[in-house]
């Protein structure tokens, strides 16, 4: 609930590290923003101007620890990291255990099965408003074509609750605002410059550190001579059959 503990945590991980050691080919090294370039499908110059000016949490020990010192929590703090049984998420844990003990903050981790973190993550187990994590490790693929996908149902106030998707319980009103309104346009010029001034303010806040971009593996029958070019990320939305070649 305070901003600069979350800026304390961003800081205090070395992700270029984790990336060669630990992520590895599990997923692409991360811009830190929720809209990966793979959403980038209308007015890209525009996402592409946003992502260049995208501030980025670099590593730095003594910098985390003095937005800790601004905090409410300026002696550290204990808290619950939910995980399940998947290894990279084990071993993304763990490292994040190690990084913020060396800022004063103790961390607990919770092994539970994957399907119990999706439960969580979707709101099960809130208790007095308040759901039964402080941190919580999962991936998120958008539903539909469009940066609206990520930023919708990560960030608004109305999804907090029981079955809702805003994992990390982020509030801010100018932001709902905003995505209500580029929900309402049909132009992708507007949609974009809402989208990206929502993304704006949600980049200061640091309500999700997005450690990676995974990766999508497809597999082919050797017989397949044509299509694979086509294999893109927009194949979890469209599956082109027409474009499959097969061989004798």
């Amino acid at each position: 609930d305070d901003v600069n503990v979350r800026k304390a945590i961003a800081a205090a991980i070395d992700m270029p590290a984790l990336q060669e050691n630990v992520i590895k080919e599990y997923g692409l090294p991360t811009n830190y923003s929720l809209v990966p370039e793979s959403l980038f499908l209308f007015e890209k110059p525009q996402w592409e101007e946003y992502l260049a000016n995208h501030p980025k949490y670099e590593y730095n020990l003594e910098q985390a620890k003095q937005y800790l010192a601004k905090s409410k929590y300026p002696n550290g703090f204990e808290c619950t990291f939910d995980t399940s049984e998947f290894s990279t998420f084990n071993s993304m844990s763990l490292a994040f255990e190690q990084a913020l003990k060396e800022i004063g903050i103790t961390v607990k981790i919770n092994k539970i099965s994957q399907d119990e973190l999706i439960s969580e993550a979707f709101g099960s187990g809130i208790k007095d408003g308040v759901r039964p994590y402080d941190l919580l490790i999962l991936e998120w693929f958008a539903d539909f074509p469009d940066p609206a996908g990520v930023l919708t149902p990560e960030l608004m106030k109305g999804l907090i609750g029981d079955g809702g998707s805003n994992i990390a319980a982020y509030t801010n009103d100018k932001v709902d605002d905003l995505l209500n309104q580029q929900s309402k346009s049909t132009d992708d010029a507007e949609r974009t410059r809402l989208m990206i001034e929502a993304c704006n303010i949600v980049d200061a806040e640091v309500p999700y550190y997005v450690f990676a971009y995974p990766n999508a593996l497809f597999g082919y029958n050797k017989r397949i001579t044509g299509g694979v070019t086509d294999a893109t990320p927009m194949w979890w939305w469209k599956f082109p059959v027409s474009q499959i070649k097969l061989s004798n």
